[in-house]
């Protein structure tokens, strides 16, 4: 695609970034790199989430970033989501955009946030490799794990297997194709016992 005339076509590539703190040691990120000088008729939305990446889970913060070579598509993009946003959602809450100005002004609070993101992402890494080693020693099959909160299971009849786990004291949420497990919930010591308990519950509930 050469101009933003072609066939009058337009491509909006929208990037999901949610967890991207919570995905690697920030090598990650080099691949943004790719989106800058793409054609005009192509627009690049990142969907990025304030309150995962500042630890600062429920407090539902975000922004959408735009990426584009031509300015005034930039604009048009952003005054239709500006539009929309507020006619269905409002606002975000005045917290969460506090929090994130906040730590930018200030270098001490900033490397403090640093260091405690730091940790928690380390200390979701290990607890993901935990469940995923116990996953495998197991032949639990689950989605690949590049990173972030959750770890998919496919399965059938997710809703009965989730009902079985709740027999055994586990609450996981059933989708409509499979069990999503939070890592970032649960302890290591658990996360290393839990691929069992899901296995189990799987193999009863669809024998």
């Amino acid at each position: 695609i050469k101009n933003r005339a072609v066939d009058g076509k337009y491509i909006n590539i929208l990037l999901d970034v949610a967890y991207i703190e919570f995905a690697g040691d920030g090598s990650q990120k080099k691949f943004f790199q790719k989106f800058s000088s793409l054609p005009e008729n192509i627009i690049t939305t990142v969907a990025y989430s304030m309150s995962k990446s500042y630890t600062a889970y429920g407090l539902r913060a975000g922004a959408c970033i735009i990426i584009s070579s031509n300015e005034d598509m930039a604009n048009r993009a952003f005054d239709s989501m500006k539009h929309s946003n507020r006619a269905n959602l409002s606002n975000i809450t005045h917290a969460g955009m506090n929090i994130l100005v906040d730590i930018e002004n200030d270098e001490e609070m900033k490397k403090s946030y640093e260091n405690e993101l730091e940790l928690n992402r380390l200390l979701l890494e290990k607890r993901a490799k935990v469940f995923v080693k116990k996953a495998k020693e197991i032949d639990l099959i689950h989605l690949p794990y590049f990173g972030g909160f959750f770890i998919s299971i496919p399965c059938d009849n997710p809703k009965e297997v989730s009902k079985k786990l709740k027999e055994k004291n586990m609450y996981i949420v059933a989708n409509k194709n499979g069990l999503r497990f939070a890592v970032c919930a649960v302890s290591e010591e658990k996360c290393e016992i839990s691929p069992k308990l899901i296995k189990e519950a799987i193999d009863e509930v669809n024998r």
